[in-house]
């Protein structure tokens, strides 16, 4: 693994702890016709977004939590893009081992 890529891979790993500290959020609500689910946007995970307006979605019973598909679809866009990153930054062997012949 060359420089870039070790550079690549820590970015990742920054990016994929930050994604787990300040996921995004999602409230549900139920009512006579069913129920809906609506983003709330981002929080940290200690201290969940509050929702103050309860008129909005027609009734007192609501829930908030973790929005999963929206996360899973970040860290399958962060690995699909880290992956292409690092083989367009790979170096052939060739190339590696003559820049270490001459150090």
């Amino acid at each position: 693994m060359n420089k870039k890529q070790k550079v690549i891979s820590l970015i990742a790993v920054i990016l994929i702890i930050l994604m787990c500290l300040i996921p995004p959020w999602k409230i549900t609500a139920g009512n006579e016709n069913g129920y809906i689910e609506q983003p709330v946007g981002y929080a940290l995970i200690f201290s969940p977004p509050s929702v103050e307006q309860e008129d909005e979605f027609g009734t007192s019973g609501y829930s908030i939590g973790l929005d999963v598909s929206r996360l899973v679809v970040q860290w399958v866009t962060l690995l699909f893009t880290v992956a292409a990153l690092l083989y367009i930054s790979r170096e052939d062997e060739t190339e590696s081992d003559e820049e270490n012949e001459f150090f």
